[in-house]
């Protein structure tokens, strides 16, 4: 993923976010003024886990989330334990960032 992530996402602007208590998002990217997208990454729908995306979202609420799987079909949003995200694969990624 970070390879697909570079090829169209300035890599000074590509980060990582872990906390003290190791929670973490796998990729962040400045979105303008106050704002930071969040970027996870998993392999099924199934097994996202929003811990660290809510720990993220209470320091830097403003901003989208995306979660990126291997999964084919269109882009779509779904609410997620309060968290609105959009659902991509990577290839759809680089059309919504």
């Amino acid at each position: 993923m970070l390879e697909a992530l570079q090829s169209f996402v300035d890599e000074s602007k590509l980060y990582y976010w872990r906390d003290q208590q190791h929670r973490e998002v796998d990729f962040v990217v400045p979105a303008g003024r106050d704002a930071v997208d969040a970027i996870e990454c998993k392999w099924s729908v199934a097994t996202f886990d929003t811990t660290g995306l809510k720990a993220f979202r209470e320091n830097y609420p403003n901003g989208r989330n995306f979660l990126v799987t291997p999964e084919p079909g269109e882009p779509y949003q779904k609410s997620v334990n309060g968290l609105t995200v959009t659902l991509a694969s990577a290839a759809n990624l680089r059309q919504l960032l």
